[in-house]
């Protein structure tokens, strides 16, 4: 193994043609002689080589220039690879917790998007491609790792502040804090808690010295222990993660119900929730309409194409996890797994998620929107938009069912 770890070092080296060749011939090495080595020189090659390796790539791309995207993709390509030998290997190897927190440090700590969705990504083959192979323990292990990341990388601070609850004595909020179909929403959706109102209030924020353009910075909540960010915005290199995690839940989840996936009943309801629970978070921000004016005024800028006159939001995530959990759902109803349970949930989503597509068209039959008399905002068209690709697979799904089930 003194060779592995002689050509790992060039491949930190700051010569992209030497980098390149170098990492080359590491791992092609590894992939051929790889059937002949012994369980503990796969521990020692992982945990003196591989792994520090993606660490040392790391730094290397966090020093280099922002003209240089040599180390950012040298990295990426050794993430990928050195997965790819952990997966077909594994029998040889056995499972490696610090390959899993590895992955973990680069979706929760990677300033480079381009990397922490890799990571992601990589990890969603891994648990795919090779899922069969790891014994109930390990997968318990990975459910409490994949979690653990989901609620690192969710801005929780955006709402640490705001009430989780309203009741018939709470002040009603300005009608601008919040979206302009809020008060149709649904009845099996919890109200938005009324936000401060202080906003309406020019001279007395002017008086107070007080700045809504940003959120409060580096303030730890007595009862979140939440710190917010110096940018006082969402990073989007997380936003960019967690879609990448929720597509990797619904798809774990999916093919445990193929096939015999080790994954406990416990775990998987455990994933299962956190993926409901990230959707619901990304509902109840995009809900928010002060919030995130006030994020977009302190320089937040998503999604990308997104109206310019519409504030900052999370719908691509709420609508992503939103319909990674219908898929779970609908498996699950033609699996016949938890029938009436899922049954039900699943009715119940359906419904409301269709309501909701009409509400924000503001079609709803069911509704009295004569009163709603100000104009369509960007909001409310790009809600709407953004609606239309889920809509399009739930009625593909319902056709695919029997009939009787669908009635």
């Amino acid at each position: 193994w003194p060779v592995l770890t002689a050509l790992a070092t060039l491949g930190c080296d700051k010569r992209p043609e030497v980098r390149q060749v170098s990492l080359d011939t590491l791992f092609a090495s590894l992939y051929l002689h790889g059937p002949k080595l012994s369980p503990g020189l796969w521990n020692i090659v992982f945990k003196g080589v591989l792994i520090p390796l993606i660490s040392d790539l790391r730094q290397l791309e966090t020093a280099a220039a922002s003209v240089d995207v040599g180390p950012v993709k040298c990295c990426r390509v050794a993430l990928c690879q050195v997965v790819g030998i952990f997966g077909q290997f594994y029998d040889a190897i056995g499972f490696l917790p610090e390959l899993l927190f590895c992955l973990g440090a680069c979706m929760t700590t990677e300033s480079n998007s381009g990397l922490a969705c890799a990571a992601a990504t990589t990890l969603e083959n891994l648990l795919v491609s090779h899922g069969l192979k790891f014994p109930e323990n390990v997968w318990g292990l990975i459910a409490d790792e994949v979690r653990h990341v989901v609620s690192q990388i969710q801005p929780t601070w955006l709402l640490s502040g705001a009430p989780t609850s309203s009741t018939s004595d709470d002040v009603a909020p300005s009608e601008e804090l919040l979206s302009p179909m809020a008060q149709f929403r649904s009845a099996n959706f919890d109200p938005p808690g009324p936000p401060s109102v202080i906003s309406m209030y020019p001279s007395v924020m002017q008086c107070l010295q007080f700045d809504l353009n940003a959120v409060p910075r580096n303030h730890l909540t007595a009862t979140t222990d939440v710190i917010r960010p110096t940018s006082g915005y969402p990073s989007t290199t997380h936003l960019l993660v967690l879609l990448t995690l929720q597509s990797l839940l619904g798809n774990v989840l999916t093919a445990r119900l193929k096939g015999p996936l080790a994954l406990s009943p416990g775990h998987a309801a455990s994933l299962l929730g956190a993926l409901k629970e990230s959707y619901a978070f990304c509902r109840q921000v995009n809900d928010r309409l002060d919030v995130r004016t006030t994020c977009t005024r302190a320089g937040w800028m998503y999604p990308l194409d997104k109206p310019a006159a519409m504030s900052s939001s999370m719908l691509p995530q709420e609508l992503n996890g939103k319909w990674e959990y219908l898929r779970v759902l609908f498996a699950m109803v033609n699996k016949h797994v938890a029938v009436a349970d899922s049954r039900h949930q699943l009715t119940e989503l359906v419904t409301r998620t269709i309501g909701e597509y009409l509400l924000w068209s503001r079609a709803h039959s069911s509704l009295n929107l004569t009163t709603v008399t100000t104009p369509i905002s960007p909001d409310e068209q790009f809600r709407s938009k953004s609606y239309v690709p889920v809509i399009v697979d739930i009625l593909k799904e319902l056709t695919a069912m029997p009939p009787a089930e669908v009635l």
